[in-house]
């Protein structure tokens, strides 16, 4: 598993790199991405390309010792998750006998320690769960209780089809800590808050989009494929069968085509 999830995390860098890249540069745009590029991109946090160079780089003698100083001081001003946790773990790991720790606190720690490439499948499903049952408990009742300051009539819970209807205000307009909160939910870096999340839900629309046109695909995908799928768009499914969350997957597919952007 070790293998192949330092396989998998490289492979997502080496995307999530390109993809940047050619965004940036207007090679291309999130329509010419594949399905697959469009849910590593999705899933990939900016700093993942920098941990792979950082992480070569703390191998050489001198050199590691002095990136330690800087990924310190990264870390004041990140708040990506899988970074969080891959610059902890390389600021421990060169200090004396830290090292035993660290793996002491992998093997009994995972969801911790560890990103989502070196977990198992049954891991996966339940850390996933986990944190969209924290991300509810910690950040929605004050987000729920602001969208009804901005739109008194608004009725949340819903059903989806009806959120074509829902009237709010511009995100600019709430207060900063309603939108850090949204930053939290959706592991975005709150600076600039607002262009990252409008970029987040761009990239979600077009994948939405792509897949309601293949809607049928949803029938083909495994337990693990949903658990993504729904993590992503920060659906909850614990607790539900496979064609429980087939059919959440799709409702919400079908109703992303008319709720407004």
């Amino acid at each position: 598993m070790v293998t192949d999830g330092c396989k998998w995390c490289v492979s997502d860098m080496k995307t999530y790199y390109r993809i940047r890249r050619d965004l940036s540069q207007g090679r291309r745009t999130l329509t010419d991405l594949t399905t697959d590029e469009l849910e590593s991109y999705v899933q990939c946090p900016p700093e993942l390309a920098y941990i792979g160079l950082l992480l070569f780089l703390l191998q050489i003698p001198i050199v590691g010792e002095t990136i330690v100083f800087f990924v310190i001081l990264i870390c004041f001003f990140q708040t990506s998750e899988e970074f969080a946790k891959l610059s902890g773990i390389v600021c421990l790991a060169v200090l004396p006998m830290t090292v035993y720790v660290i793996g002491f606190a992998i093997l009994f720690f995972p969801r911790i320690i560890l990103t989502r490439h070196f977990w198992s499948n049954e891991q996966r499903k339940e850390f996933w769960a986990h944190s969209l049952k924290v991300s509810a408990a910690r950040h929605y009742q004050p987000i729920l209780e602001n969208l009804k300051v901005s739109n008194k009539d608004i009725t949340i819970p819903t059903e989806f089809v009806n959120l074509k209807d829902v009237k709010i205000a511009p995100l600019i307009e709430f207060p900063y800590s309603h939108i850090v909160r949204l930053c939290m939910i959706h592991r975005c870096f709150p600076v600039p808050s607002v262009k990252r999340l409008a970029h987040r839900a761009e990239v979600l629309r077009e994948l939405d989009s792509r897949q309601l046109n293949d809607l049928h695909l949803v029938d083909e995908m495994d337990d693990q494929q949903l658990y993504m799928h729904l993590f992503i768009r920060r659906l909850q499914y614990e607790g539900k069968t496979v064609p429980e969350m087939r059919e959440l997957l799709k409702t919400w597919l079908i109703a992303s085509k008319v709720i407004p952007p």
